[in-house]
């Protein structure tokens, strides 16, 4: 692992750190909404370790592998999934109209479990857009590529993926949240972030997987 690359890695890290202090930054605007979430447990310090175990293992398991790219595209997406997700979540709580329910498109109120709103979508792919190109311009996927100068058509390629990994995650969490979170026995939000990270991963190192399978 090149000097390089772990500086892209030390980057990422930081910009989800970023996201996590804006999150709580936004969310101390409405002190209303803060005091919801307080009630209802919806963060803390296991729902953040939930966020990011699925991008520490993938750094784990990139030296193990010998350094497999599909790892290190699978980091990035979950990262991409956890961006789009808190930023969604807490700037879509600033739409003027009230979301509606992923299941139903029905209006629910701010703050209800799967709920979707335009500005929300906005800003999750405003998030997805920020790090794909964080990826892009600092030479992130030369690593993936046999260690050789990346074309900028591979560049586009693969940050769109990672785009569509990070709404896809997003969009999972918004199902979880819909459907099953906080109504069965162990399925929180820690669990459900867990999820969208999950995907985000495996959307994103899947495509390298089959990409690289099918470019040879």
């Amino acid at each position: 692992m090149t000097v390089l690359l772990l500086l892209a890695v030390v980057v990422l890290v930081l910009l989800n750190g970023f996201f996590v202090a804006a999150e709580f930054a936004l969310v101390r605007v409405r002190r209303s909404r803060i005091e919801e979430m307080a009630a209802e447990g919806k963060r803390g310090a296991s729902n953040v370790a939930a966020n990011l175990l699925v991008p520490g293992l993938c750094c784990l398991a990139y030296p193990m592998s010998g350094g497999h790219g599909a790892l290190l595209l699978a980091f990035a997406g979950s990262l991409c999934a956890a961006f789009a997700d808190t930023a969604s979540s807490e700037i879509g709580t600033f739409a003027r109209r009230e979301p509606v329910l992923i299941t139903t498109f029905k209006p629910v109120p701010h703050g209800t479990n799967g709920a979707v709103s335009l500005l929300g979508f906005v800003a999750a792919s405003g998030a997805c857009v920020i790090l794909a190109a964080l990826a892009a311009y600092t030479d992130f996927y030369q690593h993936l590529l046999t260690n050789t100068p990346t074309p900028w058509s591979y560049r586009a390629l693969l940050s769109g993926m990672l785009v569509v990994a990070g709404l896809l995650g997003t969009l999972v969490d918004s199902l979880l949240g819909a459907t099953v979170e906080d109504r069965y026995p162990g399925i929180g939000k820690g669990a459900v972030n867990f999820a969208c990270t999950l995907t985000g991963a495996a959307v994103a190192g899947g495509f390298f997987w089959m990409f690289n399978l099918f470019a040879h």
